[in-house]
């Protein structure tokens, strides 16, 4: 990442649009807690390339509070009601799908 981050959170998802796979991560620690959140297509040929560094364009929203996640934080998907519970160091997230 460029913040050079550590200690990210991830979640692999599909996009229901165009029915490719995603990858999200988010969080992460430099020291302090990040909040920003990166979006990379799966099938994204430079994707290979762009491991350990994220471009501006792939940054959606940040998260309401920046947070760490030691192995990418305990998870749950709910899928009934659309949504992705990762345990942080500090906060509960919610990623809706």
């Amino acid at each position: 990442m460029e913040d050079g981050g550590v200690d990210f959170g991830t979640i692999i998802r599909k996009d229901s649009s165009n029915n490719t796979e995603q990858l999200i991560i988010f969080g992460g620690w430099n020291k302090s807690p990040l909040q920003k959140v990166y979006v990379l297509s799966a099938d994204d040929e430079e994707l290979i390339h762009r491991v350990g560094f994220v471009e501006q364009d792939n940054q959606i929203e940040a998260m309401s509070n920046p947070d760490f996640f030691l192995v990418n934080g305990c998870s749950i998907s709910d899928p009934q009601h659309g949504f992705d519970f990762i345990l942080g160091n500090y906060n509960l997230f919610a990623f809706d799908h």
